[in-house]
């Protein structure tokens, strides 16, 4: 995944939600699927085009979700005991008790000699003797806390992307604007390296002007998109992808979301850009550019659309 560089405030009215566009009914009807390996949100769709290895489960059935929710966290045995270690209470209650000499009467040590003295001893000796066992006891407790705290694991893969040579043009049309096409990865910045939790692409259709003189129309739908991705600075743009795509509950009974994200990131692609087009490429249908948005290209006698999912990548400049 390409580095992430910071980009002004998402200005969240150019598209009216993290559904894309999505008409609510609809959005409500279909079933939520996610592949299990390289995490992509998938729609209505219930194989992941990364292949048959890509297991997909659909996230709004019990059986999806637990699954989802061993595959990030582990199984539902390991979350409780985990939970109970965090929740266990501390030993220092003994200390507490025993440290507290405010109220000892220790006036007549000092009249019995030697006897007082040895006996002043023994009783420091047993408080510090406490009080390493107390440190002792603690750093076993964290120790076992710490080794069975939960890391959230990510996606395996990285996003599929189809095969063979790219193909270079410029978006010249699109139906949604300013934003042609957007990308978005939820990822969780705190185990070690960026892990990837949550993939989504879409457009609401678009057309790119090939260098080869012909016509790439992508039509309205689900799209695997690269580029260099920013940080998306609102967090209810996120938060409405999770809740539209992966559905309520968002955590189990021990409090472990089932998308444990901190930073949410994005691509986009808007008329101008370049745009590199992967995979296999087929006459469109119409066999001419009337099906382009708006009819611009109508001299244009070869349109082509894409054969499977579309694959793009914003070509940076």
């Amino acid at each position: 995944m390409s580095a992430a560089t910071k980009q002004p405030r998402f200005d969240a009215a150019s598209f009216e939600s993290a559904t894309f566009g999505a008409k609510p009914n609809a959005l409500a009807k279909r079933s939520r699927y996610v592949c299990l390996e390289c995490r992509t949100a998938l729609g209505d769709e219930a194989a992941c085009d990364g292949g048959k290895s890509h297991r997909v489960v659909a996230a709004d059935s019990p059986a999806g979700r637990e699954a989802l929710f061993d595959e990030v966290w582990g199984p539902s045995s390991l979350r409780r005991r985990a939970r109970e270690l965090a929740k266990a209470g501390g030993t220092g209650a003994a200390v507490d008790s025993c440290g507290d000499l405010s109220g000892c009467d220790c006036s007549g040590i000092g009249e019995v000699g030697e006897a007082g003295a040895v006996i002043l001893g023994l009783i420091i000796a047993f408080f510090v003797a406490v009080l390493i066992w107390w440190l002792v006891t603690k750093g076993i407790e964290y120790y076992r806390r710490r080794k069975a705290q939960l890391k959230p694991k990510g996606a395996l893969f990285g996003p599929p992307r189809q095969g063979g040579a790219a193909r270079f043009g410029v978006l010249k049309a699109a139906r949604s604007s300013p934003i042609a096409a957007r990308a978005i990865e939820l990822v969780q910045s705190k185990v070690g390296s960026n892990a990837v939790m949550l993939r989504y692409a879409y457009t609401q259709g678009l057309e790119i002007a090939m260098d080869d003189g012909s016509l790439v129309v992508v039509p309205e739908g689900r799209i695997r998109l690269e580029g260099t991705r920013t940080t998306i600075d609102d967090p209810s743009v996120a938060r409405s992808l999770v809740d539209s795509l992966v559905g309520p509950p968002l955590a189990d009974p021990d409090g472990y979301e089932v998308i444990p994200y901190d930073v949410a990131q994005s691509v986009e692609l808007a008329v101008g850009d370049r745009v590199a087009v992967y995979g296999p490429l087929e006459l469109s249908a119409n066999g001419d550019a009337n099906v382009a948005i708006g009819g611009a290209f109508r001299a244009i006698s070869r349109v082509m659309v894409p054969v499977g999912t579309p694959s793009l990548a914003k070509v940076e400049r």
